[in-house]
């Protein structure tokens, strides 16, 4: 298993594998989830951690490009985003998430119920079905 850096350590470790009850729970423990994607021009990809980190109930610090799919779940509160690259805008970010934790005020960046609801399994799952069926036509 990798190790932090000097550095880092005490800030950043590695867990191994767990079930997903378990993931939930340690996630659970967390003040922010991190999202980091690729430094493209437009996040394409569904990132199922956004998914994971949405339904988790914590705020989300997003280094993702400014448009996609991070951008536009977390447009509507939940997180801060800043791009991967964006030395200036992930200090700021930091800083905002730093000032909101040491105020006792850092649920109020926490993802609302309904930006959950959209990626649930109630709301997944019968999209994947149709495509299936449609798929075995």
């Amino acid at each position: 298993m990798p190790e932090a850096p000097p550095s880092l350590a005490g800030v950043v470790s590695f867990e191994p594998s767990m079930p997903p009850g378990a993931v939930q729970a340690w996630m659970s423990e967390a003040d922010v989830a991190l999202l980091v994607e690729a430094n493209l021009e437009e996040g394409v990809f569904f990132p199922s951690k956004l998914s994971d980190y949405l339904t988790g109930g914590r705020p989300i610090l997003a280094l993702s490009p400014a448009r996609g799919v991070a951008a536009d779940f977390l447009a509507s509160g939940g997180g801060v985003l800043a791009g991967p690259e964006d030395v200036a805008g992930i200090a700021a970010a930091l800083e905002r998430l730093h000032g909101l934790w040491r105020a006792g005020r850092l649920a109020e960046l926490a993802p609302r119920p309904e930006q959950a609801a959209a990626v649930s399994a109630a709301a997944v799952v019968p999209i994947y079905e149709r495509a299936f069926q449609e798929a075995a036509r």
